[in-house]
C-alpha cells in the first residue's frame, strides 16, 4: 500500500470482531509507518489516544452515498488556497503553500492520502450504517508481514479490543486468554512483540496486558510505564526500562483483573 494517511471507519455499534479487526489493521498500518486515524466512537474513545480519533462525517439528509474524510495533519498553517479539477474518472487537488521551502518539500515527498469509505445504506430510515474495511483488505495489509508478525498483529488487535481504563490511575488494561494463543498457534514469547505493537499504536499511554501463556500455570502481566502504586504490589516483578513482566498468583485472568485493578465505570 503506497498511501501514507489512512482513516479506518467503524460503526458505533460495531461487533467485538469488527472492533478487533479494525484495531489489528491499526497496528499493522502503524508498523508500516503509516499515519492512521480511526472513527471516534464511545468504544474507541475508551482505548485510543485522542489524536488518533476523528469524527464521522455527516452525509446530506435523505441521500444514499459514500462520504470520504481526508485529513492533512499539521499542514493547515501553510496552505493559503485549495482548488480542484474533476474529470470523468479523476479528481485532482491543488494546494497553494505559503512557504516556498514547504512547497519544495511537498513536491519531493509527493504525499498521498487514502480515506476508507463510509457507506450510509439506511438513511431513508434515519439510520446510519458505517462499513469497515472488508476482511480481504485486512488480509492484503497483513500479507506484507511474515507469518509471525501477522500473528503478533492479530493478538495485539485482540488485546487492544479488550482494553479498558482503571478508575484511579487511568491505566489501560487488556487481556489475552489462552484460547487466543491456541487459535493463532502462538507461543507465549510472542507477547513481547505484541506489547511492542500495542505501544507503537498507543504511543506514550501506560498500559498492561494480562495473558495466559500456553506454558504457564497462572496468568502473567506485561506492562508499559506501569504506575508506581501498582508496581509495588506486584509479585515477582521484573523490570527493564519502561517494561514490567511478572507472574500473577491468581488462577484466572478475570481474577487478576479484579485483584489488581478497579475498572472505570462505563
Amino acid at each position: 500500500m503506497q498511501t501514507h494517511h489512512i482513516h479506518i471507519s467503524l460503526s458505533s455499534q460495531a461487533s467485538e470482531r469488527e472492533l478487533q479487526d479494525a484495531l489489528t489493521l491499526l497496528v499493522a498500518l502503524k508498523l508500516q509507518g503509516k499515519h492512521v486515524t480511526m472513527e471516534d466512537t464511545v468504544t474507541t474513545r475508551k482505548i485510543l489516544p485522542s489524536y488518533i480519533l476523528l469524527p464521522t462525517p455527516t452525509p446530506p439528509s435523505g441521500k444514499q452515498e459514500k462520504v470520504f474524510l481526508v485529513s492533512l495533519k499539521g499542514l493547515a498553517p501553510w496552505i493559503s488556497k485549495i482548488r480542484y479539477e474533476k474529470t470523468r474518472d479523476d479528481l485532482q487537488l491543488y494546494f497553494s503553500v505559503r512557504s516556498s521551502k514547504t512547497a519544495e518539500h511537498t513536491r519531493q515527498e509527493e504525499p498521498t492520502i487514502e480515506a476508507l469509505p463510509l457507506a450510509f445504506s439506511s438513511l431513508a430510515q434515519g439510520e446510519k450504517d458505517v462499513t469497515l474495511m472488508n476482511p480481504s483488505e485486512i488480509s492484503r495489509v497483513l500479507n506484507y508481514f511474515s507469518q509471525e508478525d501477522q500473528i503478533s498483529c492479530r493478538v495485539a488487535g485482540h488485546a487492544l479490543s479488550t482494553m479498558r481504563r482503571g478508575a484511579q490511575h487511568l491505566l489501560l488494561v487488556g487481556m489475552v486468554p489462552r484460547e487466543v494463543f491456541i487459535s493463532y498457534g502462538a507461543k507465549g514469547r510472542i507477547m513481547r512483540e505484541v506489547s511492542n505493537n500495542i505501544q507503537k499504536a498507543l504511543s506514550s499511554s501506560p498500559f498492561c496486558v494480562l495473558f495466559e501463556s500456553p506454558t504457564a500455570q497462572t496468568p502473567q502481566l506485561l506492562g508499559w510505564k506501569m504506575p508506581q502504586d501498582i508496581l509495588k504490589n506486584l509479585p515477582l516483578e521484573q523490570t527493564k526500562g519502561n517494561w514490567t513482566l511478572c507472574q500473577l498468583p491468581t488462577s484466572t485472568l478475570q481474577e487478576a483483573f479484579e485483584t489488581l485493578f478497579t475498572p472505570l465505570n462505563d
